[in-house]
């Protein structure tokens, strides 16, 4: 045994005989006014008492169960209420067309299903400013970057707003000692719609097209276009419902051919308030 120990065991007999001659000095009444309880005594024994000694062992394990409790039942009421889109457009540019968020879902709302069946033609515009120049913050650019990746291989948003250079970013890529090489990750809506003036490829340009004028925009950059993302062919994903109703909203919108329900007049409407405000994207 260490001099530690030998030391500790020394202090723990000393300790029990002082608290035995204590005892004997209570029982004697030569000390007034101090009780030892005995371990029979402290044992509660009415529900108050039982109360208060659970509430004093367990209060920080009730309180932080309550608040697990609290914070699930919070995410699943907010999951359940929550309303879900019928498709969603993904913004994604260097030029700040965040301010479209509102327009395009209520430039798509008019011919867009209700595929969920909760009686609104619900449609969802998500954004990413992305920056041009890494250099300006990498931490920051890189970000962006992940997030329209995440995008790109979720089966949700199968409808962008590009503008050119983030369209080549998507589109192109380049390695060391080779040529540029392209991916096909959009529709060729040129084969689609062979008439259509503003389809080019696999983009549809707003830049002077009927959408420009329909929403009310103005001085839109002309390399803005709109694409639609190719459904992965993954026998493990079903992106099938959410790429076809992408392609027919988008082209019942091109061709203005509205859906004939009281959601698409109200949602008609609502576009006509917009386009008399006449928004247009902040200039430098």
């Amino acid at each position: 045994m260490s001099e530690r120990e030998t030391q500790e065991e020394l202090d723990r007999w000393e300790q029990a005989k002082r608290d035995a001659v204590l005892m004997k000095k209570v029982k004697q009444g030569i000390i007034k006014g101090q009780v030892i309880p005995t371990e029979e005594e402290l044992v509660p024994k009415t529900p108050r008492e039982k109360l208060a000694n659970f509430w004093y062992h367990y209060k920080w394990a009730v309180l932080g169960t309550a608040l697990g409790l609290f914070i699930f039942g919070f995410l699943i009421v907010d999951l359940v209420t929550k309303e879900k889109s019928d498709i969603t457009v993904q913004i994604a540019t260097v030029q700040g067309a965040s301010v479209l968020r509102n327009d395009l879902e209520a430039l798509f709302a008019p011919y867009t299903s209700d595929i969920d069946g909760d009686g609104k033609q619900q449609v969802q515009a998500a954004a990413l400013d992305l920056m041009e120049d890494p250099q300006q913050d990498a931490r920051r650019y890189n970000t962006l970057e992940v997030q329209l990746t995440v995008t790109l291989t979720s089966q949700t948003p199968a409808i962008y707003l590009l503008d050119d250079a983030t369209y080549r970013r998507l589109t192109y890529y380049e390695m060391a000692g080779q040529e540029p090489q392209t991916v096909e990750r959009f529709v060729y809506l040129e084969e689609l719609f062979p008439d259509n003036p503003y389809v080019r490829g696999d983009r549809y340009y707003l830049a002077g097209s009927p959408l420009e004028e329909k929403i009310g925009w103005s001085e839109l950059p002309e390399d803005f276009a709109l694409v639609i993302k190719k459904p992965y062919d993954n026998p493990d994903r079903d992106e099938a419902a959410e790429y076809q109703e992408a392609l027919a909203a988008f082209t019942r919108l091109i061709q203005d051919s509205p859906l004939d329900t009281p959601q698409s007049a109200e949602a008609l409407q609502r576009l006509e308030e917009i386009a008399n405000e006449r928004v247009a994207l902040p200039t430098e």
